[in-house]
């Protein structure tokens, strides 16, 4: 068994004990999206933030292999049971309507994601969770820093030259933008789609945590629940 298959099984475990231990539908915790800029430093923002609510970190890497496993993908959509309630009406009517991208990609990464957002307590890092969340669901956050900041970060933290620090941030950009422009038809970086937009040049990482966690307290409560 896989490092990722060892947590996927992990973690459907422990959300079939918490649904046993609550009587009727269980509450329905609020999620936090991170989307970043490369070399931003939103993946260690994202961390910070889980640990620090208690909350499960999914990132990129683990959903994306989810969601391209039919056996993993089945695992977690299935630890839905009667008490989680079903896939959300906004969700689908993305699809319906069109304004998401009817891939069959798209389509298992979505179910994953609606999946881990209806469990709840969760900080999911990129991938257009953002735009699969109903915003009443979530706390969306976008980071961001200007270019040459986040060059030097990421030549100082991958051991690269300036050069090919610089192109590999440049080229991971469009590779985000196009698959936001592709899937959702948006641009990946529009405020429209945050509810908060934090920049890692200007804010101390701690900082910035400490406002994540700030507004989400101040929207949902230490232990609001929303509507299904």
């Amino acid at each position: 068994m896989t490092s990722i298959e060892q947590l996927v099984d992990r973690q459907v475990r422990k959300w079939a004990s918490e649904t046993q231990q609550v009587h009727g539908p269980p509450p329905r915790w609020p999620v936090i999206t991170v989307s970043r800029a490369y070399g931003s430093r939103g993946g260690e923002l994202a961390a910070r933030v889980a640990d620090k609510l208690g909350f499960e970190l999914w990132d990129r890497r683990i959903v994306e292999a989810i969601a391209s496993s039919a056996s993993l993908r089945r695992h977690v959509v299935e630890s839905l049971d009667d008490k989680v309630p079903g896939r959300a009406v906004w969700l689908s009517e993305r699809f319906e309507r069109g304004y998401f991208s009817r891939d069959d990609y798209l389509s298992h990464l979505a179910a994953v994601i609606d999946a881990i957002a209806r469990h709840g307590r969760a900080v999911i890092l990129g991938r257009g969770a953002h735009m699969m969340i109903a915003p009443a669901n979530a706390l969306r956050v976008r980071v961001t820093a200007a270019l040459e900041p986040r060059v030097a970060w990421i030549a100082r933290h991958e051991g690269l030259s300036m050069e090919d620090a610089r192109a590999r941030a440049l080229r991971i950009d469009a590779e985000r933008r196009a698959f936001a422009e592709h899937h959702f038809g948006v641009e990946l970086d529009d405020p429209a789609y945050f509810d908060l937009v934090l920049s890692t040049d200007v804010l101390s990482l701690e900082r910035a945590v400490e406002l994540v966690i700030d507004l989400f307290r101040q929207r949902f409560g230490d232990r609001s629940s929303v509507a299904a």
